[in-house]
């Protein structure tokens, strides 16, 4: 069997000579390559001298990787810590961990100071028309978490529960909502979250007035409120901050997952509030560095299954790596455990089978498109984007990778019956392949797999 390559995921945009971000003008893509590139390393990889001899060797490169302060914004960090970038051959610059403001993420990369920056799929609609050449390559999870929680011990319903009970959604949520009449809340003034709380107004004929007390704070506000027996109901920001009334006994009766499951795909209702996180570079390294960005998302896939293990099985072998690289980052106190919630209930993460709901299958509610195009036409509405032709496929091309990578592995799997029975170098060539397929590097693992066979 042929080896095929699925390429051409650029996707054509006009593009200003410059362009102004947070207050300085800085340079456009087409300068990034300006600098000079750090010089790799000796070859990181196992038995690449093997691989190299067959022609199947793992390049080494360098990638400047740059993280945002924010639990899921620096999971790469947890394959930083285990060496998982270097056996795909990826040596990390400037330095492992570095972290960077949500302020420099867009002008760094475009000057061509970090090639692979974490990213929020709302903040690049923003960032859409101002830096068109910045694209999303993958996203790792998906920000559903936004809820209402009740206080401990306060035996609230919750809308899962009535529903459950043979409720209907729009029942089960004016019932909900009418349980806070009178309550003592509080809140924030983020406008997605504003957006939130309207959905649900206007789903149950509430209104912010038929509580007893509204605090508009913010999160600190919120934990001392809380923790002072202050409140009935509370909706923090932060995931942290949320995971942390959880471990107290708090508990969600009405979120953002409820509005996107029983509402249509696409409705704005849902959709206003949803956010992916994952990774974005220029167009043209990813361009420069088609397979190396490949290999990148091998190994945030492999993090995500990494972190789904855990959850699965009560552990923290992954996240405890995490803990003190987020404390340093963020300056917050915080433990594997409270992050285990935050990636469990608040910002779920998608397996890479999962996946195909928001890059393949058209119909699912959580497809990109349904989401991000939504947004979109909330930032045209509001003035904010004033292009408007602009589509989400503009600065989101982690469908055209994903794809790409399903490719990959299923030619992998078509090479497989051939591989039976092989010895010597073929078969530690096919147990090598075996090894990178196993860690969601479906580029290599059919690479080494088509020569060990041939």
């Amino acid at each position: 069997m042929k080896l095929t390559t699925r390429r051409g995921i650029s996707r054509p945009v006009s593009f200003a000579a410059c362009v102004a971000l947070s207050g300085a003008l800085v340079a456009c893509s087409g300068d990034a390559g300006s600098k000079a590139p750090a010089a790799a390393g000796p070859s990181t990889v196992t038995d690449n001298a093997l691989l190299e001899q067959y022609g199947v060797g793992i390049p080494q490169e360098v990638v400047n990787i740059g993280m945002l302060p924010y639990a899921d914004n620096m999971m790469l960090s947890i394959g930083m810590a285990k060496n998982w970038f270097e056996e795909v051959g990826i040596d990390v610059g400037p330095q492992k961990f570095a972290s960077i403001s949500d302020e420099q993420q867009i002008p760094l990369t475009l000057n061509g100071d970090y090639d692979v920056v974490a990213a929020y799929g709302p903040n690049m609609v923003r960032n859409a028309e101002g830096a068109p050449s910045i694209k999303v390559f993958n996203f790792i999870d998906v920000t559903s978490g936004l809820a209402i929680l009740a206080a401990p011990g306060s035996g609230k319903s919750s809308v899962s529960d009535l529903m459950g009970d043979g409720m209907n959604f729009e029942d089960a949520v004016t019932s909900v909502m009418n349980d806070m009449k009178g309550s003592r809340f509080a809140t924030d003034d983020i406008g997605a979250h504003r957006s939130f709380l309207d959905a649900l107004y206007g789903i149950s004929g509430f209104s912010q007035g038929d509580f007893g007390n509204v605090a508009v704070v913010d999160d600190s506000q919120t934990l001392l409120l809380a923790r002072g027996g202050k409140l009935d109901y509370a909706k923090p920001i932060g995931a942290v901050q949320t995971a942390e009334l959880i471990e107290g006994g708090w508990y969600p009766v009405i979120g953002l997952q409820d509005l996107i499951e029983n509402l249509p795909a696409g409705d704005p209702r849902a959709v206003s509030g949803l956010g992916h996180v994952g990774h974005a570079a220029d167009e043209k390294w990813i361009e420069e560095n088609h397979d190396t960005m490949l290999r990148v998302s091998s190994v945030a896939y492999r993090i995500v299954d990494a972190v789904l293990a855990d959850i699965d099985n009560g552990t923290t072998d992954a996240i405890d790596s995490l803990v003190p690289v987020i404390e340093s980052a963020a300056s917050v106190d915080t433990s594997a455990d409270a992050l285990r919630i935050v990636f469990e209930d608040i910002g779920p993460f998608a397996s890479f089978e999962d996946q195909a709901d928001w890059w393949v299958n058209v119909d699912s509610p959580y497809y990109y498109k349904a989401t991000y195009n939504q947004q979109v036409k909330a930032a045209q509405d509001a003035g904010v984007i004033k292009n408007a032709e602009l589509d989400a496929s503009d600065f989101i091309i982690a469908d055209d990778v994903y794809k790409e990578l399903v490719d990959y592995k299923e030619q992998y799997d078509a090479l497989l019956p051939e591989a039976q029975g092989l010895s010597g170098d073929q078969a530690k060539l096919a147990e090598l392949a075996a090894t990178q397929y196993a860690h969601r590097n479906y580029l290599d693992a059919a690479r080494i797999l088509q020569a060990a066979v041939k």
